[in-house]
């Protein structure tokens, strides 16, 4: 049975009896499965007294429906709290709220936790059933978790991760997954025609698209590519600077004259972000995006269209605007208030502090990833100048298309665009979808140290990794984060020393995979090692496939075992989480939560390396171990030398020390790396680049052992009061001398130090050269 829009499978027909039954319901699949097509039908034949929903306009336009804040008059930085509170009432949908059967939140994947409490909060004031969980209301989620995430501030992680864990809807407090069905639309219909860009879809959703299905999509890229002018082509890009460059190109092409329209701007203003700007350039011509919700339900907040005339009357600027549905409107300035919150009487209010007034449009030639969910694309540039930062971001950019015709890649996807996050995967396992437990298989513990933090196109990168199976194998090394060690050394006694001739996480991981083949991964905070891992793995330009850990539970743990997992190397720490897990299972406590185990077989090459300094160290060239996916036709030997020729590459200080490594080593494996008759280069002394007024970078903090802890900002004072001249970084002519925490770091400044010629000493010598002078 078909109609025109809707193919009748077996999992819309279980959807559909779901949505009549009144339950609760997770309606997932992947992008252009029918989820918006299926939940249009449902709305059209149903008897049920239903609303959609969206976190944002675009998503809400796309199933005629309204915006979360909108239908439940949520303030921004809605929370639980407000909602339970005097001072919160729905507006003028307050009637329909009470008499709701059935309530359709798409585009779930986007909506915060906090706003899903806000949202059950509401219901239970003023749903129809007073006081039970949403008011009695069934409760439709729908969407593809592995598309765009939350928008979560950075000031707001900390909150996130104390109250709810992660920032999805599955974390809220009031949502149980006990008593939401999960249903996922299996069959592709956006790209029906084109079996090449659904498989190429399904692997980048899951973050694991391998060498030849990337081949494939990056024969698409054309980064000179122009849209024919009688065609219409939209430009998704990752950043605002990207669009507003696109747009302000095309909008310079066109024959009209440019508009500019200035905003009235009112009362305080700081820290509120304008919506479009504050001087507005317009043309005949210009596609543009508007950005509000229309009183008359004529457009949302992210409706496309085309500029047919700019008039103006008594009122004001008046801009009609030809929408991409055929209909013609006519839209005026309007106005965002902008509030603060007040704390008055044990409840929060939000005063209007000032006002923006502006014609509610922009130029969308362009538009952002995030603002193109929901769509569907015929014509699609992808442009991805300055990576991926949001988990999925690729694949939303990709999955608006219809086919491989119809896309463009302005630059290749590369390994560290395919971003996924973990604790998706934990939800979809748990919920039946997406993996589950390898109830058969062995497991591993996994250790691993970092350098570094969190930010949007960053993680902690490894430093040192362990792994222990439960069996009793294991293996170690170091592993070069090929950046600055940062606290390394006071923390875990890692120098640079240790890390000049490690491997790389690439090269580690292949020497690793004997021992993770076939096994589930257990770990305390095993979702986010995995996650940094993967993220590691792809920057070096490497995919892998991924196993779903198993979470070892801190609560569970005695204090000696906690104690044993925060100290010692990795290898002492994953020994220690190896004894706590098999003793959890062994006493009978409980299963650990469902994982998924690594492939069952070894790929690629690679070696590891112990410390050569500390705990643990190794000094002799025994400390090397090569490894990997090695056939009886591979020679060992000649493959560590491979593997120590790409390490000497990345070393910056070939000295005496870095090269009596590797000559030892060429002599315990019996191999040649480097030429003969190569020799270390000497050390720079401090007193021949150190004089007044030379101009003096640092990078790094010193652990000293007659001044202890010395950071780079007491490094620059004291470098001032002995007559250098501190510079915040290494330019080529601008810096005489770089003064390194290490003497071999490979920090950035180091590496251009290294490229210009810069010379470097060690702080150990600077030190000394200001001990010299009393200083």
């Amino acid at each position: 049975m078909t109609t025109p829009e809707l193919t009748f499978t077996e999992d819309f027909e279980r959807a559909l009896d779901l949505l009549d039954s009144g339950a609760h319901m997770f309606l997932t699949g992947r992008a252009g499965t029918g989820k918006s097509t299926l939940i249009r039908h449902f709305l059209a034949t149903t008897g049920r007294r239903a609303i959609t929903v969206a976190p944002t306009g675009i998503a809400a336009l796309n199933v005629d429906g309204y915006t979360i804040h909108r239908l439940f008059s949520f303030p921004m930085g809605v929370t639980e709290e407000h909602v339970r509170g005097p001072r919160y009432f729905p507006g003028r949908f307050a009637q329909t709220l009470a008499e709701l059967d059935t309530l359709i939140v798409d585009e779930a994947s986007m909506v915060r936790a906090d706003l899903f409490d806000a949202l059950a909060a509401a219901l239970e004031r003023f749903g129809p059933k007073h006081g039970e969980p949403f008011g009695g209301v069934q409760l439709v989620l729908v969407g593809d978790l592995h598309q765009l995430p939350p928008v979560v501030r950075d000031d707001e992680v900390a909150f996130f991760d104390e109250r709810f864990g992660t920032p999805y809807f599955f974390s809220a407090r009031h949502f149980d997954r006990d008593r939401f069905a999960v249903v996922e639309l299996t069959t592709v219909f956006r790209q029906i025609g084109d079996s090449g860009l659904v498989d190429i879809l399904n692997a980048v959703r899951e973050g694991s698209l391998l060498d030849d299905a990337r081949a494939a999509l990056n024969a698409r890229t054309d980064p000179d590519f122009e849209p024919p002018e009688d065609e219409f082509w939209l430009t998704l890009a990752t950043t605002n600077r990207i669009v507003g460059a696109r747009n302000r190109h095309m909008l310079d092409r066109l024959p009209a004259p440019v508009r500019s329209y200035r905003a009235e701007i009112e009362g305080d203003t700081d820290g509120f972000e304008h919506p479009t700007e504050a001087s507005l350039d317009l043309a005949v011509g210009a596609q543009v995006m508007l950005l509000n919700n229309d009183p008359l339900d004529r457009w949302a907040n992210g409706t496309l269209g085309r500029i047919l005339e700019l008039t103006k009357d008594r009122d004001g600027p008046v801009v009609h605007v030809g929408l991409r549905e055929g209909v013609t409107v006519h839209v005026r300035p309007h106005t965002w208030e902008i509030t603060r919150p007040v704390a008055s009487g044990g409840a929060v209010r939000h005063e209007v502090v000032g006002r923006f007034t502006q014609l509610p449009m922009k130029l969308a030639w362009a538009i952002t990833i995030h603002k193109s969910q929901g769509q569907t694309l015929h014509r699609v540039v992808v442009d991805l100048t300055g990576g991926t930062f949001a988990n999925g971001q690729l694949y939303v950019a990709l999955s608006r298309c219809t086919s491989l015709d119809g896309l463009v890649l302005r630059r290749d996807v590369l390994p560290r665009d395919l971003k996924t996050d973990g604790r998706i995967r934990r939800f979809l396992a748990s919920s039946g979808r997406g993996g589950g437990d390898d109830a058969d298989a062995g497991r591993v513990y996994v250790s691993v140290l970092t350098v570094g933090s969190v930010g949007d196109r960053y993680r902690p990168r490894p430093v040192e990794i362990a792994v222990v199976t439960d069996e009793g194998d294991e293996a170690t090394t170091v592993v070069n984060p090929t950046s600055d060690l940062y606290g390394a050394q006071e923390e875990f006694g890692i120098t640079v020393r240790d890390v000049q001739l490690a491997p790389v996480l690439t090269e580690a991981w292949a020497c690793l995979s004997p021992l993770l083949a076939g096994r589930v991964p257990v770990g305390v905070g095993i979702d986010r090692t995995l996650g940094w891992i993967d993220f590691e793995l792809k920057r070096h330009g490497v995919v892998e496939p991924m196993a779903l850990g198993s979470e070892l539970p801190v609560a569970a743990l005695r204090s000696a075992e906690r104690d044993a997992l925060e100290t010692g190397t990795a290898l002492e720490r994953a020994r220690a989480m190896r004894d706590a897990g098999e003793r959890w299972l062994r006493d009978s406590y409980g299963e650990l939560e469902a994982g998924t185990a690594f492939p069952a077989w070894s790929r690629g090459r690679g070696f590891l390396q112990a410390r050569v300094s500390g705990p643990g160290a190794v000094l002799g060239a025994e400390g090397f171990v090569v490894g990997g996916n090695l056939s009886a036709e591979d020679d060992p030997s000649a493959v560590m030398a491979e593997m120590l020729a790409g390490a000497w590459q990345r070393v910056i200080a070939h000295d005496e020390h870095v090269l009596a490594r590797v000559r030892a080593a060429e002599r315990h494996f019996g191999v040649d790396v480097l030429p003969p008759d190569l020799e270390a280069a000497g050390p720079v002394e401090a007193a021949a680049v150190l004089g007044p007024g030379a101009r003096v970078c640092f990078t790094g903090t010193v652990v000293s052992a007659t001044r202890g802890v010395v950071d780079r900002d007491l490094m620059m004072r004291w470098a001032a009061d002995a007559g250098l001249v501190p510079v915040p970084s290494v330019t080529k002519t601008r810096t005489d001398v770089l003064v390194v925490a290490e003497r071999g770091t490979q920090s950035g400044k180091a590496r251009k130090a290294a490229q210009w010629g810069t010379p470097v000493i060690a702080a150990e010598d600077f030190l000394a050269w200001l001990d010299a002078r009393g200083l």
